[in-house]
């Protein structure tokens, strides 16, 4: 009777230290798991404001980013497209550009004249749907420049809520 009490008291020990170095490891390994949480949460909203960028539109721009200087469509030209159920190229004249230019202020504080290029992307007889594709010498769609742009120029970040 006494093996058996032996026994059960062995396992109980062996249960207590495995849970004890279970419950050791779990709260050794909780402020990692919350520091990771929260750099990728940090990593995320900073990735949403930068990328708001991308949607801005020329009056979002200009009243965001500082004096408007200029504000004109440049371009009012003809591109070829294949009409619907094929056949031969045709020229469509809905496609603009337009360039919007301002005084910002650059993250060191300075004025400089900046300038962002759009593109229509509306298809013909659709509403004029401006699209950012550059400001200054950076391109919006290109991660790297991207984050370099929104540096530069802190207007173009979402703002905080």
């Amino acid at each position: 009777m006494e093996k058996t009490g032996q026994k059960g008291l062995t396992l109980k020990i062996a249960a207590g230290v495995f849970i004890g170095i279970m419950a050791a490891l779990l709260v050794y390994s909780i402020p990692g798991w919350i520091r990771t949480h929260l750099k990728e949460q940090r990593d995320r909203e900073a990735l949403e404001r930068e990328l708001w960028v991308v949607d801005m539109k020329p009056e979002q721009f200009s009243a965001r980013c500082g004096k408007l200087l200029k504000d004109e469509l440049i371009h009012d030209f003809s591109v070829p497209r294949t009409p619907e159920g094929g056949g031969k190229l045709i020229w469509s004249a809905k496609l603009a550009a337009r360039d919007v230019t301002v005084e910002a202020t650059k993250s060191d504080g300075k004025k400089e004249k900046v300038t962002a290029e759009y593109r229509n992307d509306a298809e013909e007889g659709e509403e004029l749907r401006w699209t950012l594709t550059t400001v200054g010498n950076f391109r919006v769609y290109d991660d790297g420049e991207r984050g370099t742009l929104t540096y530069l120029y802190p207007c173009l970040l979402k703002p905080l809520p």
